[in-house]
């Protein structure tokens, strides 16, 4: 019994996403915190979890057939950062999420979630984002979870690190909507084929183009002064 018993917490410990989906670890909480704050030192502390977790997602990426093509995510943003968001839809800007992105396949679910979850602060609106995933384009690495999480009603598609969406439109609510969703349609993108047009965007105009100069660019534009 005694490695019956043994045999399955080992299973549960190799399963980083049933962790990540327990709410009685709060590990997404601690480990997003970290990410948004980019605290590196605290995120020592979680690297090898963060590792098997990202390992994991990318391996159903890459065995996963359902092809998942529209996903949602609610949230309440400030009206600060909605209108940039807009002003980004007309730019061609996009949208990087610090940590992992957590988003569900239930339009409904996301509806309902952002109807529970409004917030009461001035200044702050309801939003919806929706997510179109092109197969014929790479994206951030994403699995659907919903047989693993420890929540399968919320049909939870989980994004690893990075991800990053361009700006499509952005939809205002309807004037007899009680509920003032605002529609913000994305689309999923690869962070490296955006970092690397910027990369040979900024050699274009940079008289300097030494990997050491463009490094020390990059390393100033994240904050991390002491590595420059």
């Amino acid at each position: 019994i005694s490695s019956g018993v043994d045999s399955k917490v080992e299973l549960e410990y190799a399963n980083p996403i049933k962790w990540y989906t327990n709410n009685e670890t709060f590990i997404y909480r601690q480990i997003n915190n970290i990410l948004r704050l980019e605290n590196f030192q605290l995120l020592m502390s979680y690297r090898y979890y963060i590792i098997d977790l990202c390992l994991q997602i990318e391996t159903l990426y890459r065995h996963d057939k359902s092809h998942v093509t529209m996903i949602y995510r609610a949230g309440n943003i400030s009206e600060i950062e909605l209108m940039n968001v807009k002003c980004g839809s007309k730019a061609g800007q996009y949208i990087a999420m610090n940590g992992f992105v957590s988003t569900t396949k239930s339009k409904r679910f996301a509806e309902s979630w952002t109807k529970c979850n409004k917030s009461k602060r001035p200044g702050v609106v309801s939003v919806i984002y929706e997510i179109r995933i092109d197969s014929n384009q790479p994206c951030t690495a994403f699995a659907d979870i919903g047989n693993i999480s420890q929540h399968p009603e919320e049909q939870e598609v989980l994004f690893s690190i990075g991800a990053v969406f361009s700006v499509d439109q952005v939809i205002d609510p309807l004037v007899d909507d009680t509920d003032k969703f605002y529609y913000i349609k994305l689309t999923a993108c690869d962070l490296n084929e955006i970092i690397i047009d910027d990369i040979r965007s900024k050699v274009k105009r940079s008289s300097q183009t030494a990997l050491r100069i463009l490094l020390s660019k990059y390393l100033t534009e994240l904050g991390e002064y002491r590595f420059v």
